[in-house]
């Protein structure tokens, strides 16, 4: 997705850094490397490591859409990062699985626009569109205060407030940085989830880490039009692994039918 802000520690103008990219003449590897800090989407903040689409597995044709680099060039540039130390990778049958070292980043920082009237809107969560909020209702403010569910307008669900026993303020889990979070956050409004605690939010997030880091790749709201037809339409123990099997499906094609979808041809 383009328009977002790549953040970048100034501690990487250093000649050690600039050598150990290639110097002079295979400089083209920061290119690489900044790709993959704009492709991080989970980062474990006690390690300092972080996945690059959450775990995904990238393709020499994934980097060759953006960068436009050879196949011989991509590995002879994934072979300086790794002797840096800048990163690691694992071999899958379906390509690699990369981790950045001492990773940091600012999620959802997006390029204002001229036309945008103020930064606070680009900081307030997933981005949606004027439809898209009127559909949710108001399930971007709080998790303390949610009043919606993933159904149509004409149908609303309350969701008591969320807040520990003894005053403990709990997290709004759609106002945070990260994706997969936020997505845990949408999975819980859908789920009606009442948090009774911090450490029961955490225990929430732990169980459906997995599952939402391999859809932060998607768009939230196509991730959210999933949930919302699984909600509307099933009677099954959905979950998150639920919304990944069908989230590349046509929704209009989806039939549910007892415990099981069907996908009609």
């Amino acid at each position: 997705m383009k328009g977002f802000y790549i953040t970048v520690k100034n501690g990487l103008l250093d000649p050690k850094h600039v050598h150990a990219m290639g110097g002079d003449r295979n400089c083209g590897t920061i290119w690489l490397f900044l790709w993959l800090l704009d492709k991080m989407t989970i980062i474990n903040y006690e390690t300092g490591e972080g996945q690059v689409l959450g775990g995904k597995p990238i393709t020499h044709s994934e980097i060759k859409q953006d960068l436009g680099i050879s196949l011989s060039t991509y590995k002879r540039y994934l072979v300086m990062l790794r002797e840096g130390g800048y990163i690691s990778t694992i071999k899958t049958s379906r390509g690699l699985k990369i981790t950045i070292y001492k990773a940091f980043k600012v999620f959802n920082q997006k390029i204002k626009k001229e036309s945008d009237s103020s930064l606070a809107s680009q900081h307030a969560g997933p981005l949606m569109s004027h439809q898209a909020k009127k559909r949710w209702r108001t399930d971007e403010p709080s998790l303390y205060k949610m009043t919606d569910t993933v159904v149509d307008d004409n149908t609303v669900k309350t969701i008591a407030p969320a807040s520990g026993a003894e005053g403990e303020v709990i997290p709004d889990l759609l106002k945070d940085k990260k994706k997969h979070i936020q997505i845990i956050g949408y999975f819980a409004l859908a789920k009606s989830v009442k948090f009774e605690s911090v450490k029961h939010q955490r225990t929430f997030i732990k169980r459906h880490t997995r599952a939402a880091a391999e859809l932060v790749c998607y768009d939230i709201e196509k991730i959210k039009n999933v949930m919302r037809w699984l909600f509307k339409n099933t009677t099954i123990k959905w979950t998150l692994e639920t919304v990944g099997k069908y989230i590349d499906e046509d929704l209009n094609r989806l039939r549910a039918d007892k415990n099981k979808i069907i996908i009609c041809q």
